[in-house]
């Protein structure tokens, strides 16, 4: 989480952890997929390189 966090103005770190934690806190794998596409569209574009440093560890991340 740390590392995805570093990618962001310290300012926005609320709101991304808590992005964060919808993933990292679903029950099931599909309610963590949803949650992550979800990232992806919200910080895709303007923070890139913090949706590959979490997308890169995809199944590590949703190991259940």
């Amino acid at each position: 989480m740390k590392n995805v966090l570093n990618h962001f103005p310290k300012p926005m770190a609320a709101a991304v952890k808590s992005d964060l934690n919808d993933i990292q806190h679903a029950e099931t794998r599909a309610e963590a997929l949803v949650a992550l596409d979800l990232f992806k569209e919200k910080y895709g574009v303007k923070f890139e390189k913090a949706v590959t440093c979490l997308t890169k560890s995809r199944d590590e991340l949703l190991a259940f």
